[in-house]
């Protein structure tokens, strides 16, 4: 095994982007290359704030394709507007050919209402007319009860979801909420990287 880290910080990327886009670019294609060899593990890129190294067509072409390759592509962006900014109509591609998405809150009104259309919906029973509590002295009247369809999850219930939350959508799966742990509250993760929370 082994694991190779690219990294350029935020204040180099406007002058060494190129840099990165070919790097990345040469990686991909290196790995498409070889499909009649099949990796003994699995290559996995992830491309942290990819929306940072603009449009780049290896990446467009492989993601869907990779899982073919052996290789699987792990795109982060802050928002779905990123993705439309960039590649235009055709940022559903990335959405349609991953095989898991997570959500984490983002405040964008485009992402919420595209992730709870994507939730589907649940059946929800509604009550009218007037109902009196028996054990307050009233006399208990029954209501109308219905049952309609409404979004699992409104867009303006993801927008402000929980930081210790995520939303995800794993292919042929109902979406699940999880738990969202930071890397430095898990006694695993913790023991590999710096101590940045002091």
């Amino acid at each position: 095994k082994l694991s190779i880290y690219v990294i350029l910080p935020a204040d180099r990327l406007s002058t060494f982007d190129r840099w990165l886009r070919l790097i990345i670019s040469i990686a991909i294609i290196e790995n498409a290359r070889n499909i009649d060899v099949e990796p003994k593990h699995p290559v996995l890129f992830l491309l942290d704030e990819m929306a940072a190294l603009g449009r780049l067509k290896p990446v467009e072409t492989a993601f869907g394709l990779m899982a073919g390759f052996g290789m699987q592509l792990w795109g982060i962006v802050q928002d779905l507007s990123q993705l439309e900014r960039i590649y235009g109509k055709g940022w559903e591609t990335f959405v349609g050919n991953s095989g898991v998405l997570q959500y984490f809150g983002s405040r964008d009104k485009m992402t919420a209402e595209y992730f709870s259309a994507l939730c589907g919906t649940k059946t929800a029973k509604t009550i009218a007319g007037q109902i009196k509590h028996v054990l307050l002295g009233g006399i208990e009247e029954p209501g109308s009860y219905s049952e309609t369809g409404r979004p699992l999850f409104m867009p303006d219930e993801l927008m402000v979801m929980k930081a210790d939350r995520q939303l995800l959508l794993v292919e042929t799966n109902y979406p699940i909420v999880g738990k969202r742990v930071a890397w430095f509250d898990d006694p695993v993760l913790k023991k590999l990287g710096r101590n940045l929370k002091g």
